[in-house]
């Protein structure tokens, strides 16, 4: 007799899980320091700061750094959320 049950893919499981837990860390790492650059780029570009557009090369320098990571790491997540492809030989 045949089984019609389907074949258990516990370690595919734990690997959506790591890669969902890795979106979720690098998303919000992102949006986080991507709305924090904004703010401080907003900040001083406000008519009456005295800074003009002076802190919006800092902040970049120190923002896109994190926002870059966070990126990457949301990235890395999807893609071992998805499935590595599977190479043909």
């Amino acid at each position: 007799m045949t089984s019609s049950e389907p074949p258990k893919r516990t370690g595919r499981v734990l690997a959506r899980f790591f890669g969902g837990l890795l979106m979720a860390i690098g998303g919000l790492l992102a949006v986080s320091s991507g709305l924090c650059t904004l703010a401080f780029i907003g900040a001083s570009a406000w008519p009456n700061s005295g800074m003009g557009m002076a802190m919006a090369p800092i902040a970049l320098l120190f923002g896109a750094v994190p926002m870059a990571t966070g990126a990457g790491i949301f990235f890395a997540g999807r893609a071992v959320y998805r499935g590595w492809p599977h190479v043909r030989p």
